[in-house]
């Protein structure tokens, strides 16, 4: 793991998600992707190397803690990594690589310190710091790195303090209400494993999770292992709306365009030679568990999921995306404003 590496990603191996953050790619909607489909690379390549992918929600507290302090112990990192749902070395790797940006930027202006917080309260939990309260103590506890998730989602509703958690990690490595009080030196023993819940949402394997050697830690954390939840797609809400519905219908699929509009409103909005070169294709783009709901970029992560977390189901959901395609250039583009610039081109004129 380097420091060069940008905010959303950490570690030096193939990128798995590098060909999806363009829409033009099957798994384009999946998040911090980065890329071009023109260099796609086989599952089987991408299974042999990973580098961990960080969310917007992940690299959003990380800033915001880091800013008030920049040298966690590994404890805290543990603690963080936990709420937010990465290894505690994954944190500790990019606090090391924040501090070195900020030390090579700072050396540029002539400065060579670090800058230190020097704020006497917590504007975001409204709480004065004091010598039995400290910034370190406070900023690593549960309720303060919640209200940081909070305010970076912004389809947290600002009436509800504290929302009904996701099935996510920060809810898989929720503790009792009086630990998740104490700052994270003074917690002690091991975190307590939540009982099911009554909406029968799928739990974390704790079992599986304790049994394994530290080195594979990194792993349970991994989009590739757990999936990618609905609400972390590059989709419109209301594309994941009809998602949910359909998996709670039982649907064995749904379908859908990556900009939520019909193909029949492309067709309305072009030339009629333009009009004449496009055409709907549609392709398996996602394959989701119907247990967790988690999406996956293909279907033999999803049945390895299965076979490691969500053991009580092997029924496959799948997501098909509908490319507006140019036949003439045999070129497929995730949304309609894509297509509308691709007939633009002096490439696209001259083949249609």
């Amino acid at each position: 793991m380097t420091s060069d590496n940008d905010e959303g990603s950490l570690g030096d191996g193939v990128d798995l998600l590098s060909r999806l953050n363009d829409s033009t790619s099957p798994l384009g909607m999946f998040p911090g992707s980065s890329g071009s489909s023109q260099h796609q690379r086989s599952p089987a390549m991408n299974s042999k190397r990973f580098r961990t992918h960080l969310t917007p929600i992940q690299v959003h507290v990380m800033k915001s803690l880091f800013n008030d302090y920049k040298t966690p112990s590994m404890t805290e990192c543990d603690m963080l990594g936990q709420e937010i749902g990465l290894h505690k070395r994954v944190v500790q790797v990019w606090f090391q690589n924040a501090r070195a940006k900020e030390r090579k930027a700072r050396a540029s202006n002539g400065d060579e310190e670090l800058q230190r917080s020097t704020s006497s309260h917590c504007s975001t939990c409204s709480i004065e710091y004091s010598g039995a309260l400290t910034l370190q103590d406070h900023i690593f506890t549960h309720e303060h790195i919640q209200r940081i998730k909070d305010s970076g989602n912004p389809r947290v509703s600002s009436a509800s303090a504290h929302p009904i958690p996701t099935p996510s990690t920060s809810a898989m490595f929720d503790d009792s209400a009086e630990n998740r009080r104490k700052p994270v030196r003074d917690r002690k023993g091991p975190v307590k494993t939540p009982s099911t819940s009554a909406s029968g949402v799928a739990q974390f394997p704790y079992n599986l999770m304790y049994g394994m050697p530290a080195g594979q830690l990194p792993m349970i954390f991994d989009p590739n292992i757990v999936g990618t939840p609905v609400t972390m797609l590059q989709i419109p809400e209301t594309v994941m709306t009809r998602i949910a519905e359909d998996l709670q219908a039982g649907h064995s699929h749904t379908v859908f365009t990556q900009d939520g509009k019909h193909f029949s409103e492309l067709e309305s909005t072009l030339e009629a030679a333009d009009s004449a070169c496009a055409q709907a294709t549609d392709v398996e783009v996602g394959w989701a568990c119907s247990q967790c709901s988690n999406v996956f970029q293909s279907e033999a992560l999803l049945k390895n999921h299965q076979r490691m977390i969500c053991q009580q189901n092997d029924a496959v959901f799948k997501l098909v995306q509908t490319h507006y395609e140019c036949r003439p250039c045999s070129q497929k583009f995730g949304t309609q404003e894509e297509f509308k610039q691709h007939c633009s081109t002096s490439s696209h004129k001259s083949s249609r």
